[in-house]
């Protein structure tokens, strides 16, 4: 796995108990760079979890996507994949369902529009942007 930008330790409620992650965009864990995806790697063991698809890469859809996980409280089964799309500005009404689930994890449907309104308006920094795209 390459992980081409890590962002701070956050914390996460994972099966009930609060546990320090760190959220990156990179490749998958079998080496593969086809797969560009986000993920995030305990910060106090080993393991983690990681989701992306195939092709094409996205590299700023990936950046904006862990912009969004950032932001949610809690790991279950879909996060990683519902964060992935919602991060799309182009397709968030065909992904209402994935926006329905992280929504849920919010005060109020307006602090996740708020997330998700940053995301999908941020840019990556130069820097940030050479190491995703040098570094696959």
């Amino acid at each position: 796995m390459t992980d081409l930008i890590k962002w701070p330790v956050v914390n996460m409620i994972i099966d009930g108990q609060s546990i320090g992650v760190i959220p990156f965009v990179g490749t998958d864990p079998k080496g593969d760079s086809l797969l560009l995806g986000i993920g995030y790697h305990y910060a106090d063991r080993e393991g983690g979890d990681f989701w992306g698809p195939v092709v094409p890469h996205r590299l700023i859809q990936a950046w904006r996507a862990v912009i969004i996980f950032t932001g949610v409280h809690r790991i279950e089964h879909d996060t990683l994949r519902c964060c992935w799309y919602v991060s799309s500005e182009a397709s968030r009404d065909f992904h209402e369902s994935e926006a329905f689930l992280l929504k849920q994890q919010f005060d109020s449907s307006a602090a996740f529009d708020q997330l998700y309104g940053q995301a999908v308006s941020a840019v990556p920094t130069a820097d940030e942007f050479d190491a995703m795209l040098f570094r696959i």
